[in-house]
């Protein structure tokens, strides 16, 4: 089933409880894999930069992302009743591959983004709509900032 079919059996199902399993939980941990694959990444990109002032905000990038990715697992092992869930998410990151220029990451930070917004959409409780706007917001922010570079 695609993303769009998984975000409508998301909302066919909601009943406002704190129940993450299902599809909703397998794009949680799709979503903790992106986030753990875009920090190494940004890891190669920051090795890469040129200037200290595009080193200083790909750390800074790159440090709301491992933040990101904190809330992501914390919110799918809370709400999945296992702890494995977030060692699952964490541990599954793609493989190496060359970092992108910053114009190709900015619009891999907008697709992040829209993926964001659907899980938001999505999202049966308030905490985790909080939880998820706020990453929302910022990846929103680091694809200008990766577009100025």
């Amino acid at each position: 089933m695609n993303t769009l079919g998984k975000m409508k059996r998301g909302l066919e199902t909601s009943n406002g409880e704190d129940d993450f399993s299902g599809e909703f939980g397998e794009m949680l941990i799709e979503a903790s894999a992106a986030k753990a694959a875009w920090v190494q990444q940004l890891g190669r990109m920051l090795d890469e930069a040129p200037t200290p002032e595009q080193r200083e905000s790909l750390r800074q990038i790159r440090m709301d992302d491992a933040k990101h990715l904190r809330l992501l697992s914390d919110m799918l092992s809370g709400y999945s009743g296992n702890a494995s869930a977030r060692i699952q998410a964490e541990q599954t990151v793609a493989a190496s591959s060359p970092a992108p220029g910053p114009q190709k990451a900015a619009a891999l930070k907008l697709r992040s983004a829209e993926f964001m917004k659907r899980l938001y959409l999505c999202s049966p409780t308030d905490n985790g709509k909080d939880m998820l706007l706020e990453i929302l917001l910022d990846d929103t922010n680091n694809a200008i900032r990766l577009s100025m570079m």
